[in-house]
């Protein structure tokens, strides 16, 4: 049950690395002045801003939201400060994805998401409700890879899972909970009572 409903998340971060590269070539420009900067200045730095990506249709697949996007030419890393992604999916619940902070490594191999992470899927006739809360998730978009190296927990109803960390392979559909792992499965009923 876990592993099925559990599979959205490399996708989700997936789509919202897409998202960010694409921003990114089409907004952020070499600045002449590059030389005069010093390198723990940003580059470039674009605040309250969205970026939507559509497919070929012009149909909305992603909308990202941030407080702010720094752009570092010394070491080529991105940072953004409270990112919001929103992946839209036809036929499909909505999956959102917010962090207090983020990072992309200067060859977009690596995104960093920390400070609360939490990702969320809609629910819908056809599946519940999950939201995954941690405090520091990692992506490898190239490899198909995602690692929570710090405590996960995954709610939806009637379903509480805890573990000390995660790694999911999406190509061969395979999670991995670390450490001690604590699930419990309820009814609403149950639920509502102990409340």
């Amino acid at each position: 049950m876990i592993g099925r409903n559990s599979l959205w998340l490399p996708v989700v971060l997936l789509l919202f690395l897409a998202g960010i590269s694409f921003w990114l070539n089409y907004t952020v420009h070499r600045s002449s002045s590059v030389n005069t900067l010093n390198a723990s200045d940003p580059e470039s730095i674009v605040e309250n801003f969205e970026a939507i990506r559509t497919d070929p249709q012009g149909r909305i697949k992603e909308h990202l939201f941030a407080r702010k996007l720094s752009h570092f030419s010394g070491s080529k890393l991105s940072e953004i400060e409270a990112p919001r992604l929103v992946q839209i999916v036809p036929g499909a619940t909505d999956m959102t994805i917010t962090a207090g902070h983020a990072v992309i490594s200067h060859d977009s191999r690596e995104v960093t998401l920390e400070q609360n992470v939490i990702m969320t899927r809609a629910g819908n006739a056809g599946g519940m409700a999950m939201v995954l809360t941690t405090a520091r998730l990692l992506a490898y978009p190239e490899r198909d890879l995602l690692r929570a190296p710090g405590p996960v927990a995954v709610k939806g109803a009637g379903l509480e899972l805890y573990a000390a960390g995660m790694d999911v392979d999406s190509k061969r559909r395979i999670i991995k909970l670390t450490g001690r792992v604590k699930a419990r499965y309820f009814n609403e009923q149950q639920h509502n009572a102990q409340r």
